[in-house]
């Protein structure tokens, strides 16, 4: 979208064509090295020894030391190891809290991913998905919350926009400044005007690790729309949070 149709309310904006979405064939693939873990581990091990008592027939068997003293024979020794995991308290499973800002201050620091909604994000709506257009005017809206990749591998995030979005995943998400269109994930022309377009962009994850994610979207006038979008190893392109993303209590 020209700076023309972002101030002229009878603008032509594209409408989602509900075809299935062909693979890009020139998607980015970035490794990712600024990961937050919030899994809780614990790990016992435990050690068994079993020792025959004295025994008149084994007793011939048994090497008498220099003391004189008969020494018990050691049958077996067990060691087990059990590794136990379980999910940080503190997230709930299920989706991403999402809150909608209407003020036009939050929209003049978009591209830092600020959107004038402080972490963690309260009276939020959470978000099974993040798929809405028709919105209003004038407005800004900010998910925020955790994906915990279910296996070692690529993984593809999207977003479909009118006006801008973007998408911070790792330590930047969750921080109160260092942001910028530079550093995200995927920048959909996060700070710009534009008709609804698509972009994706591909990263190198690492199984059961949280990454906190944040999904911002911006918009002026003349028809607004975001749909988030991801994909994984055997897992096709889907709009579905239920699994794998996490929410602040």
């Amino acid at each position: 979208m020209n700076d023309d149709c972002f101030i002229n309310e009878g603008c032509n904006r594209p409408k989602l064509s509900g075809k299935k979405h062909d693979p890009f064939l020139d998607i980015p693939v970035r490794p990712y090295i600024n990961l937050q873990n919030n899994l809780l581990t614990s790990t016992t091990t435990s050690t068994t020894t079993t020792q025959t008592p004295y025994d008149q027939e084994l007793l011939d068997l048994i090497v008498i030391p220099v003391s004189g003293k008969r020494c018990p024979i050691t049958l077996s020794t067990t060691t087990s190891t059990t590794t136990t995991t379980t999910i940080n308290p503190s997230y709930l499973a299920g989706g991403l809290k999402g809150k909608f800002n209407t003020s036009s201050d939050s929209i003049s620091t978009i591209s830092q991913g600020d959107v004038g909604i402080n972490l963690p994000i309260s009276n939020g709506i959470i978000l099974t998905n993040i798929n809405y257009q028709n919105a209003g005017d004038y407005y800004s809206f900010m998910a925020f919350g955790y994906f915990r990749p279910p296996v070692n591998g690529l993984y593809t995030f999207s977003t479909f926009s009118d006006d801008g979005s973007a998408i911070w995943l790792g330590v930047l998400a969750n921080i109160e400044n260092g942001r910028n269109e530079t550093n995200a994930l995927l920048n959909n022309n996060v700070a710009g005007a534009q008709g609804a377009t698509k972009k994706s962009t591909s990263i190198i994850l690492t199984a059961n690790t949280f990454y906190p994610i944040r999904i911002v979207h911006r918009d002026g006038c003349c028809g607004d729309i975001l749909v988030f979008s991801w994909s994984g190893p055997n897992i096709e392109e889907t709009t579905d949070l239920t699994e794998y993303f996490y929410y602040d209590r």
